[in-house]
């Protein structure tokens, strides 16, 4: 069974990681934060007691699906957004995949006020050495209209552990918020009001833990102009649902990004049943993520390379 936990693509295509993995001590620091060298090279600090930090030490990597299907869409040069940034580890993926052409522009979101100080701090990194690239923070939550909104934060202890769980309030009527959360005030605004005329946004990365089919709502211009041309989307409802539907009225195409040892499958969920939807995720490590996509060919062109090429260093 030790045998089989490390036959995994994070650890052999990852010799240090895997060594770190066999060593008997091989427990997280005991500091506040950690500081992590990524495979592209960048280095991203995160608190020691976060579920982000425990994978990074485990793996290497955070959710290596998510991050190889940003990294297979994303294109040097071209503008990319995170919805849900967190301390920025995804925002990371998309700085390094559009920075080596000149022109490459990089938004990012996070509404919780302690959060986003990770993310500020980590971008603050980055920019040192960022001399193509336009990158924007913004503490802000996107929804489908703009004012102020509560965000639902979790129990202390849990908050502490995972702060990727906070979302606003009023998930569609799937409200499993206890009374004993913590509730702060941000601001909202609508992807449409930012992005009023853009040129085409190549990558947007959305994980707002329920809350997707608003944020779509919000772009409604976007989408119906065909202006985002890859959604990468957290949906931990499965599919179909709310929002995968409504990216599907404008004429986009869904498929689950499947983990496989050598490299990410794009699937086609449409004809297969929900027990064979529930057979495709290994969802101890990974997130169940979607991809939405105006430009199928495009899509499934990136996803035949059998490799992770986001774990080739540089």
């Amino acid at each position: 069974m030790k045998i089989l936990g490390i036959i995994k693509p994070e650890y052999i295509f990852q010799p240090k990681v895997l060594w770190r993995r066999l060593l008997p001590l091989r427990r997280l620091p005991e500091k506040e934060f950690i500081d992590y060298r990524l495979p592209w090279g960048m280095s991203i600090r995160l608190p020691a007691q976060e579920i982000q930090s425990a994978k990074m030490w485990r793996f290497g990597i955070y959710d290596l699906t998510v991050t190889e299907a940003l990294w297979r869409l994303a294109d040097p040069g071209e503008t990319a957004i995170d919805i849900g940034a967190n301390a920025g580890y995804m925002t990371s993926v998309l700085i390094a995949r559009v920075s080596p052409k000149e022109g490459g522009q990089v938004y990012a979101f996070e509404p919780h006020p302690e959060v986003f100080k990770e993310l500020e701090y980590n971008v603050s990194q980055w920019q040192k050495g960022l001399t193509t690239t336009r990158l924007e923070i913004k503490r802000l939550a996107l929804s489908d209209t703009k004012g102020r909104a509560d965000l639902v934060v979790p129990k202390l202890k849990i908050f502490r552990i995972n702060s990727g769980l906070s979302s606003l309030a009023d998930t569609s009527g799937r409200d499993n918020f206890s009374s004993d959360d913590e509730r702060i005030q941000v601001e909202t605004d609508r992807l449409d009001g930012l992005f009023k005329d853009p040129k085409e946004i190549g990558v947007m990365k959305v994980d707002v833990e329920g809350y997707e089919e608003h944020v779509f709502k919000g772009a409604e211009n976007l989408l119906k102009g065909q202006k985002i041309r890859d959604i990468v989307f957290e949906e931990n409802y499965g599919y179909p649902s709310s929002a995968s539907d409504y990216l599907e009225s404008f004429g986009y195409r869904v498929f689950m990004i499947k983990k496989s040892f050598f490299g990410p499958k794009l699937i086609d969920p449409k004809p297969l049943s929900a027990e064979a939807l529930k057979q495709i995720y290994d969802t101890k490590w990974d997130s169940i993520s979607f991809l939405a996509t105006n430009n199928s060919q495009r899509a499934l062109n990136r996803f035949k390379e059998i490799c992770w090429l986001s774990l080739r260093k540089g």
